[in-house]
């Protein structure tokens, strides 16, 4: 009986379980919106502001971090070398005489190793050969230097392999083109041009086209993103400060990889320069701004950590005592650099003497070849004159001996 009742209970508390999740579902349930979506208007004051902060705290950090960078190069670098000049007068003086004649002696070494590795010339003959084209850049050697013209690469010439100069770049010559042209035409011209240009770039970049291009739209918003940032930034236009420079450079950087997002942001940051930062500007422009001076933020702080390693850091505002054991650590540093330097001057001169004296060594071997061979040529003759002078005589006495022997013989007939 207790269980039957047991079992009634808790047959009524599951059919009011039930009817009350009928009921709340009942209650909460959504019509659905048969017309246009509704708009919810939100309150942007919090973002803006928010977005302001982080603006201005980015672009106090990128300009804190160039006045450091350009107090360096302002303040820290005189003054430290106007220290330095003072205090390590004689030491700098050596650092330089012996850095001049190294880089004398170190080319004259890979002139030489050039000669010998590449032509083919002989150790003993190398310095003569080196010397003779320093002193005569149209000299020839008719063995070593054969077929010279129809070389290609840089081997035909010591002085190629050392120079550091360089001819215009292929990718230079085409963007000075294109950008004199495009300047030349109003920042316009023919679409049949700008697609010649971008075949031609591809050529340059060494890239073959893709076979899935972007959308006609991208490409156009680039080119033209692209031509109002270069009426505004490039250097033969109106830009012509540090960061207009630094914004072109970034600019084309973007183009060549079709960075719309950067062409864009930048484009924005041109467009409210000096526009003060407030929420006037709104969300989108606002964030651009700041991602734009975030990346800056990320090069001149390398530039900054690099900057810190050199020893004219912070050296206009340094303190007596680190002056002292700057001035310790320096003088180490120099007379090591010296010890290294004349070490490598040694080496090279040895090398080049040893040259010189197998050249010399050989130029007297030869010479004494040649005199020996002139001291036998003239033996030879003298012996040769000798034994034509004694056939002569010999060749005299047996006419004369004929001749009075024919004579005797005639006397002796006549007589009888």
């Amino acid at each position: 009986m207790p269980r039957r009742r047991s079992q009634a209970v808790a047959q009524r508390k599951s059919r009011t379980t039930r009817r009350t999740q009928r009921k709340t579902t009942a209650a909460v349930r959504v019509p659905r919106w048969q017309g246009p979506a509704p708009l919810l208007a939100v309150d942007q004051t919090p973002y803006l502001k928010e977005a302001v902060t982080r603006c201005k705290r980015m672009i106090a950090k990128v300009n804190r971090c160039r006045k450091e960078i350009e107090a360096f190069s302002a303040e820290d670098r005189p003054a430290f070398e106007g220290w330095s000049a003072r205090e390590f007068g004689p030491l700098l003086t050596s650092l330089r005489e012996t850095g001049q004649a190294l880089g004398e002696n170190a080319s004259l070494a890979d002139h030489l190793q050039w000669a010998i590795h590449v032509r083919g010339v002989p150790m003993e003959e190398a310095y003569e050969y080196i010397m003779r084209r320093r002193a005569d850049p149209e000299y020839r050697h008719p063995v070593y230097d054969a077929g010279e013209d129809e070389e290609r690469g840089g081997n035909s010439d010591p002085d190629s392999s050392f120079d550091g100069d360089e001819e215009e770049s292929e990718e230079n010559a085409f963007f000075r083109r294109f950008f004199e042209e495009f300047y030349g035409n109003g920042f316009g011209g023919d679409e049949d041009e700008e697609e010649a240009d971008e075949d031609e770039w591809e050529r340059v970049a060494g890239r073959t086209r893709k076979t899935s291009s972007p959308p006609t739209h991208i490409a156009s918003e680039l080119k033209k993103l692209f031509r109002r940032l270069a009426r505004r930034l490039h250097p033969d236009g109106d830009g012509g400060s540090a960061l207009d420079r630094e914004r072109w450079e970034e600019a084309y950087e973007a183009y060549r990889r079709g960075d719309i997002e950067t062409l864009r942001t930048l484009d924005t940051v041109c467009e409210v320069e000096g526009i003060p930062v407030s929420k006037k500007l709104g969300l989108a422009r606002l964030e651009a701004v700041r991602r734009h001076h975030e990346s800056r933020f990320r090069v001149l702080s390398e530039e900054r950590r690099e900057l810190k390693h050199d020893p004219a850091w912070g050296f206009s505002r340094m303190k007596p005592d680190k002056i002292r054991a700057l001035r310790r650590k320096t003088e180490f540093k120099l007379r090591m650099k010296l010890e290294d330097m004349e070490e490598e001057l040694s080496a090279a001169e040895a090398f080049i003497g040893n040259l010189r004296e197998l050249g010399v060594h050989e130029a007297t071997r030869q010479q004494q070849q040649e005199e020996d061979l002139a001291r036998r040529k003239a033996f030879e003759a003298k012996r040769r004159e000798e034994n034509f002078r004694r056939n002569a005589a010999r060749k005299a006495a047996k006419r004369s001996r004929e001749a009075a022997a024919a004579a005797a013989a005639g006397q002796t007939e006549f007589a009888f």
